[in-house]
């Protein structure tokens, strides 16, 4: 790729190892990326927040900057450190729709949450985390929600029934008992089920064709209270004092890697290999963490 000219007219080669796309209007000199060591998934996440401004290379550099040194998270130490696994990107953290958040899970152009204070299902934008549509949850105690754009897989304690459930409408497409009988996490793709219940403190993936489960392994810790992911990836958070989230192998759930969550009650977490979508029941608020 040549050069490209920032706001100012002048011209920078885009920096090693990160190739620009349309979104991505920006001019970036490749002496701050790397002196600063700004990942792409940094980079990226910042440009998702305000994608139709252009940003020269001092801008770029002072932006992510100052994202860091908003952002939260556990490991987060030194205030010029880039963004490790599971730190908060503050600015764009927010209220959740209601009290109670409960599940949520997704990909990075969708998020599907569900609260079981309303007892509501939604869509929510992914740049600020508005409500987008919602709608009644199928039973009275919806207790995680994930999928991606094309599908959505939920789980309700009350009714210890999983289903699939329409984008259009939430209307439920099909459903089947859940696997044991406190049902606390489920997400994926449309190709995949990764689903936790807390009575067994058990992980599992369950077939998409009739919610039977293909395998299982016991969970990190006690209380397993959200899952999601996709078919290459899985992100798993409990309520176990210390409350962390964490990375699994989708090869047999061991653990990747794990720190602190953000908050004091994970509820929920789900996303794909490139975004990490979670809610906090306590604090009432939906979070977008790093993946490090």
């Amino acid at each position: 790729m040549g050069g490209f000219s920032t706001p100012g007219g002048f011209s920078t080669p885009p920096a090693p190892g990160i190739t620009l796309t349309d979104k991505e209007k920006i001019a970036a000199g490749s002496e701050f990326i790397d002196s600063d060591k700004v990942t792409v998934a940094d980079l990226a996440s910042l440009l998702e927040a305000e994608p139709d401004v252009a940003f020269c290379a001092r801008q770029v550099h002072a932006n992510l900057t100052l994202a860091r040194r908003n952002a939260i998270g556990p490991n987060l130490t030194t205030p010029n450190k880039p963004l490790t696994f599971a730190d908060e990107y503050t600015w764009k953290t927010a209220s959740s729709p209601s009290t109670v958040p409960s599940g949520i899970g997704g990909d990075s152009t969708t998020i599907w949450h569900c609260d079981n204070k309303a007892d509501q299902v939604y869509e929510l934008s992914t740049t600020d985390f508005s409500v987008v549509r919602q709608a009644a949850s199928p039973s009275t105690y919806p207790t995680s929600i994930g999928g991606d754009s094309t599908t959505i897989w939920h789980c309700d304690a009350d009714a210890d029934q999983v289903y699939e459930l329409s984008t259009t409408d939430f209307q439920v497409v099909r459903q089947a008992a859940s696997t044991g009988t406190a049902s606390t996490g489920i997400g994926g793709d449309s190709t995949t089920i990764w689903y936790c219940e807390s009575i067994g403190d058990k992980v599992y993936e369950l077939s998409t064709t009739d919610f039977q489960v293909v395998r299982q392994a016991a969970s990190p810790s006690t209380f397993p209270k959200g899952i999601g992911g996709d078919s290459t990836t899985i992100w798993h958070c409990d309520t176990t004092t210390p409350d962390k989230v964490y990375e699994l192998s989708t090869t047999d759930f061991q653990v990747i890697r794990q720190v602190a969550s953000p908050g004091t009650a994970p509820g929920g977490i789900g996303g794909d290999s490139t975004k990490i979508w979670h809610c906090d029941s306590i604090a009432d608020k939906i979070y977008q963490l790093s993946i490090g």
